[in-house]
Parts: C-alpha cells; sequence; structure tokens
C-alpha cells in the first residue's frame, strides 16, 4: 500500500462495541485487527460504535492503537431497541458526527433502520463509502426454523427491507458494497459491489507442515458456536458412519450454552449413536486456544447451514490443515473444491462422511489441499483485506 492514504481520516462505523480497561479502548479481536491494521494504514481512525456497558474485558479483546479516536454511538442490546427510534435517532447523530471529521467511511455490518440514513450523510457530504455485508441475515433466518413461525417471519420481513435500505443507500452515495464472499455479492450486485474474504490472521500466523494424519489416532475438529445453523448434527451423524483403518476422535470447540435445546439434540443423538467415547466438548477456547486447537488437528470440518466467508477455515488452512465445508454462502469463494478444500451439500451427512473418508485415505489428495490451502492463506491477511478496502477508495 502506498503512502497515498497516511494524511487521510477514516471513519468505522458500527458492527463491534468497544470497552476501557486502565484508560485504553478495547475491541473484540477480530474487529480489532482490522480496525488497528486501518490504522497502520491513515492517519487517523475515527471509531463510531458503542461502549459496552460491562466492565469485564473479555481475554480475546485487542487494545486499539493511539490513532483511534472513539465516537461513542448508542448501545443496542435486542433487536427491539436496534428498531427503537431513539436508539436511530442517536446512532443517526453519532454518524454524522463521524463522517463530518472523516475522508473516508468504512461501515461494518450495521444491521439497523438507520443504514440509509448514514449513506445520506456521506452523499451530502460528498464522502466516499465502503459498506462491508459480513453475512446473510435472510438465508440464515431462511436455514432452518428458530423462534417459530410468527417471529421467523418478521424477521426476514425485516432483513428484506433492511436490504432494500441498504440498495438504496448505496445508489445515493454511489458507495462500495464489499460483501463476504460471490454469493453475497450476487445478491447485492451493483456497478460497485465486490467479493471478499473475510480474515484476521497474520503472515506471522501461518504454521507449515506437508502433511497430517500420521499419528495414532486421527484427530478431527470443528470450531464454532454450537447453535442450530451449524449443522452439528449432520457431523455427528457423518462421523458415525466413518470406516477408516485408525481410531477417530472429534473435538468440538465453542460454546455451547447458548442454546440448551440444541445442545440436548445433539447429546441424545451422541448417546443414540454410540460414540460418546470419541466426541469431546471443548468449550469456548481464546484465540489462542482455537489456534492449539486447529494445530494440533488432522482434519477440519465446517458443516453449516448458512454463512459469509468464515475466518476459521483461512485459519485452518493457515494451520495446514485440509478443511471440508457445505456448499453454502460465501464459503465457495473462499474454498476451491478440490483445489485447496473438499465442498458438499449441506444437510448430507453421507457426503460429508465420504469427504472424510478421502481425506484420510487418499495421502496425495490430503498433502495437495494443504500446500495449496496455505498458499491461499498467504495471500488472504488481514493486511490484504484492508489494502483492498483502501484501493477502492482510489476508484472515486
Amino acid at each position: 500500500m502506498s503512502d497515498r492514504f497516511s494524511e487521510k481520516t477514516l471513519a468505522f462505523l458500527g458492527g463491534t462495541s468497544v470497552s476501557r480497561q486502565s484508560g485504553k479502548m478495547m475491541a473484540p479481536f477480530a474487529v480489532g485487527k482490522v480496525i488497528n491494521a486501518f490504522a497502520e494504514k491513515v492517519d487517523r481512525v475515527l471509531l463510531c460504535v458503542p461502549e459496552s456497558p460491562s466492565k469485564e474485558v473479555d481475554v480475546d479483546d485487542l487494545p486499539l492503537v493511539e490513532n483511534v479516536d472513539f465516537f461513542p454511538m448508542p448501545a443496542f442490546r435486542s433487536a427491539k431497541e436496534t428498531l427503537s427510534w431513539r436508539i436511530n435517532s442517536k446512532a443517526k447523530q453519532a454518524y454524522r458526527a463521524a463522517i463530518a471529521e472523516a475522508d473516508l467511511v468504512f461501515s461494518r455490518g450495521l444491521f439497523m433502520p438507520s443504514v440509509r440514513s448514514m449513506h445520506s450523510f456521506c452523499a451530502q457530504g460528498k464522502k466516499p463509502i465502503c459498506y462491508w455485508v459480513v453475512g446473510n441475515p435472510t438465508q440464515l433466518l431462511r436455514s432452518h426454523r428458530r423462534e417459530g413461525f410468527l417471529k421467523d417471519s418478521l424477521g426476514i420481513g425485516f432483513s428484506l427491507w433492511w436490504e432494500s435500505q441498504l440498495r438504496r443507500g448505496r445508489r445515493l452515495a454511489d458507495g462500495f458494497l464489499l460483501c463476504n464472499g460471490q454469493e453475497l455479492a450476487d445478491r447485492f450486485a451493483s456497478p460497485r459491489t465486490y467479493a471478499t474474504i473475510s480474515a484476521t490472521h497474520e503472515l506471522d500466523d501461518i504454521q507449515e507442515r506437508e502433511d497430517t494424519c500420521q499419528g495414532d489416532r486421527i484427530r478431527i475438529a470443528t470450531v464454532c458456536y454450537i447453535r442450530p445453523e451449524k449443522g452439528i448434527e449432520y457431523l455427528l451423524e457423518a462421523v458415525k458412519q466413518v470406516r477408516c483403518k485408525k481410531p477417530w476422535e472429534l473435538i468440538l470447540v465453542g460454546s455451547r450454552d447458548r442454546y440448551p435445546d440444541y445442545q440436548a439434540k445433539l447429546d441424545r443423538l451422541v448417546d443414540r449413536f454410540d460414540i460418546k467415547d470419541r466426541i469431546h466438548w471443548a468449550g469456548h477456547a481464546s484465540i489462542d486456544g482455537v489456534w492449539e486447537q486447529l494445530r494440533a488437528a488432522d482434519l477440519f470440518v465446517l458443516p453449516t447451514l448458512s454463512e459469509g466467508t468464515p475466518r476459521v477455515l483461512v485459519e485452518a488452512r493457515a494451520s495446514s490443515v485440509p478443511v471440508i465445508a457445505s456448499r453454502v454462502g460465501g464459503i465457495p469463494t473462499s474454498v476451491r473444491d478440490g483445489h485447496d478444500g473438499l465442498l458438499v451439500p449441506p444437510k448430507d451427512p453421507v457426503a460429508l462422511a465420504g469427504a472424510i473418508e478421502r481425506i484420510l485415505e487418499v495421502g496425495p489428495l490430503r498433502r495437495n489441499l494443504i500446500q495449496n490451502g496455505l498458499e491461499m492463506a498467504r495471500n488472504n491477511t488481514v493486511n490484504h483485506f484492508t489494502d483492498q478496502v483502501l484501493n477502492l477508495f482510489t476508484q472515486n
């Protein structure tokens, strides 16, 4: 990246919250990495997000660098508050103040009615704006029953309305849409819509190895919040069918207490399949803990039903782990089937079991996936992502 932006001020709007510790602003790790990467390339970052009321700081929260200034916007803790006229009015005031001081505007996944107003302020001030669409809430709500027919239908209706506001706002400001995966880019197609791959790792995070599956036991891993849209039931049914020469174990990394009914369903499946001694619920892990699990894995599987471009798929390949994932959302943009991973249809445990067996049994395929996956990870770091965003602004 050239020094073209070294004297520019970038407003970063929404998509996270910050907390304070010993006078320092702290952000959740994944978003904090992106904010700090921007801050290395511009003069100032104006961070317009809510401040978390909690005094507790997560172990993974990242301190933000000194040239990040805070423009507080109101916190919204529920869907009701997201729709609140009062909350959205205060959010608009915060957007207007940050945009007025900025040269460039970047927004991450603001799922609020005020998204069109944000673009209006950019149009009025002739400020270029790039909006990062990180996921597809409409597809997520349609992927499975969540809160019952009425609430799900209302949620889908709001999501479709929000999409229309985002499209109108983009046209008004002649802004960019940067979408996690080609599926989202097609959904929000415009002359200024681009697909991207989400990532927060750096080159120093990459661990090279030529092969996996060389130990006495096969370690299959997945990392995700244990919730219905992650399709864990299909993974359990798949591993039950897997036939291989070595014993296997499945390690599920991620919090499992938010959806107790879903967890109870998974526990019943484990008992019914008689695989309890091979299933390990590792629970929530820190960022360092996730890297440790990935680097100890022989194979990574993500049987999800709805996604953008999951960072963990890139992180697994950065750990020299062959990956299998569902062919949904933006995953085919991140994973090229047969090149740096294998893709299977969602909700298909037979296809999933077959893909697992192929990687375990076919050494040349496995090693090829690992090497191509490493190359993919090298080309999709957090610095590559922020360079992509700033390069878009050069098109104005």
